[in-house]
């Protein structure tokens, strides 16, 4: 809503809803997996470890989709199921991905993705917040101490890397600066997680 202004001027208080609690993750995968199991008669095999969940669960602070997301890539990545051969399979022989596995697959994966989405001005900056601390909550002011940069190119890349899914901000409370925090896949790159 704030990239719009004739929106934010009639919705002025948005509404946050609250993350899925960790049971509820659980849960709401426990479901997903028995959907699609391929196989009516055999029970759903979870292609993740739980504890890499639990793991990525904090990483993603709430963010659902992109816990989904990720999990979806990593499963993908480490199972090999963009090769016919691992499709083909005994779900049963395929043991779930351990968090270090996962995290490694990940980080890989995101830093390519990192590189061709985004172009070298607003690589840099992020590179040295991942370097400075990935788990730093900060506000402009903050970021243009440690990029080198005026309000104005804060801002503006600040923007490109909420834009592309690498940063986000936080609700604002009171009249206090927003405050702003790596998304999951940044952390992720950051070596947050493993």
């Amino acid at each position: 809503m704030n990239k719009y202004p004739q929106i934010r001027n009639v919705f002025r208080t948005p509404v946050h809803l609250q993350p899925l609690d960790l049971p509820e993750v659980h849960e709401l995968l426990r479901v997903r997996y028995h959907h699609w199991r391929l196989d009516r008669k055999r029970a759903a095999s979870p292609p993740v470890e739980p504890a890499a969940i639990d793991r990525l669960f904090e990483a993603f602070q709430g963010d659902l989709r992109g816990l989904l997301k990720a999990l979806d890539d990593g499963a993908e990545e480490c199972i090999g199921l963009r090769h016919p051969i691992a499709s083909a399979a005994s779900p049963s022989s395929v043991p779930p991905v351990a968090l270090a596995e996962l995290a490694e697959a990940l980080q890989a994966r995101y830093y390519a993705l990192m590189h061709s989405e985004l172009d070298k001005p607003r690589v840099g900056p992020l590179e040295q917040w991942l370097r400075h601390d990935p788990a730093a909550v900060v506000t402009q002011k903050e970021l243009m101490s440690l990029w080198s940069l005026s309000q104005g190119g804060v801002s503006q890349v600040l923007s490109d890397l909420v834009g592309a899914g690498y940063v986000f901000a936080h609700p604002r409370k009171g009249k206090g600066a927003i405050q702003y925090g790596l998304s999951g896949k940044s952390r992720l790159i950051g070596g947050i997680v493993g």
